[in-house]
């Protein structure tokens, strides 16, 4: 058996290309934009609890980790 050639394709393409492309500056731009939202939500849920409803310590413990990643990963089913 002989090893299948190797075809050039996007694996080839020189570093810098990706962005030229229309649906992968969106899909970067998509994730970009959720990670930076969901790190302000980790920050600003616990302040917000804190300022707004005179939240105890131990009631910012627990809202911190039912926010937490952990949990998310129970209602996703996986």
């Amino acid at each position: 058996m002989t090893a299948p050639a190797r075809t050039s394709g996007p694996v080839d393409a020189p570093p810098g290309r990706l962005f030229r492309h229309h649906d992968f500056r969106l899909l970067w731009t998509g994730h970009t934009v959720s990670a930076v939202g969901s790190n302000m939500t980790t920050v600003a849920l616990p302040l917000v609890a804190v300022a707004v409803l005179d939240a105890s310590t131990f009631q910012v413990a627990v809202l911190t980790a039912a926010g937490g990643k952990g949990m998310s990963r129970g209602r996703s089913g996986h």
